[in-house]
């Protein structure tokens, strides 16, 4: 099972593994999110949705140290297109 990086400060961390997700909140308890019960429906929303995000995070890129301008949208687009790419050529 694979664990979130926690931060000192975490109040939630997830685990996931091939089964589904743990989301645990400190304190608390644990809420268990087995794939097997997820609709096919939800299982692609959730793929959309975190591939959206991925790939769009891929963008947020840093401003450059030496000029302090943000990242060119040309910038943006390779680090998206080579995240896209690289999804592409996963086995």
């Amino acid at each position: 099972m694979e664990t979130t990086k926690k931060r000192a400060n975490s109040i939630i961390t997830t685990r996931h593994d091939a089964a589904g997700i743990t989301f645990t909140v400190a304190g608390v308890g644990d809420i268990a999110l087995p794939f097997a019960e997820l609709s096919q429906t939800v299982r692609e929303r959730a793929m959309v949705h975190g591939l959206i995000q991925r790939i769009s995070d891929a963008a947020a890129l840093s401003r450059d140290p030496d000029t302090g301008k943000p990242a060119t949208p040309q910038a943006k687009y390779d680090e998206m297109a080579r995240l896209v790419v690289a999804y592409r050529d996963w086995e």
